[in-house]
């Protein structure tokens, strides 16, 4: 419940990001406490043109905000609306993958591993806001309306009186 609570409050504050800053790296800070586990984040709003994609690298700290690792293969990237963009993972680091814009709109782009190195499982992760607008004209296209057709004759001047 508490997750459905946090998943509204989140795609809220993504809206009001979106219609109500600029168009420059808009960020979220939030900071709540589940399971007596205080989780606070600096959240970057992606933002791409249709034509983008960005690369990304993950990075894990623990409670003081140094380096952490986490149990290796377990990392899991994912979109939630893959109309809107992909996830491309690099081979051979799963800490770096490339978001690539496929169609204007937004979704949520997700980040969870494994934090217990040991047989157990301790689960971390983390999200953002993926926001693709429409790419900057390039070209110009001129289309025909209709058929080609003929003139109408011009209208005689009136006579003077």
């Amino acid at each position: 419940m508490i997750e459905f609570f946090l998943f509204i409050l989140f795609f809220l504050l993504v809206i009001y990001a979106i219609e109500f800053t600029p168009r420059q790296k808009p960020r979220m800070i939030l900071s709540f406490i589940i399971d007596h586990i205080k989780i606070k984040g600096d959240i970057d709003m992606i933002s791409l043109k249709a034509t983008q994609q960005q690369k990304f690298k993950i990075g894990f700290v623990d409670a003081k905000g140094n380096a952490a690792n986490v149990e290796p293969g377990s990392v899991d990237i994912s979109i939630s609306d893959e109309s809107v963009a992909t996830v491309e993972r690099n081979p051979d680091d799963e800490t770096e993958f490339t978001v690539k814009a496929k169609g204007t709109g937004t979704a949520q782009l997700n980040v969870s591993a494994d934090a217990d190195l040991g047989e157990g499982v301790k689960p971390v992760s983390d999200f953002a806001a993926v926001e693709v607008r429409p790419g900057d004209a390039v070209g110009v296209g001129i289309q025909a309306l209709g058929e080609p057709e003929e003139q109408p004759d011009p209208v005689p001047p009136a006579d003077p009186v």
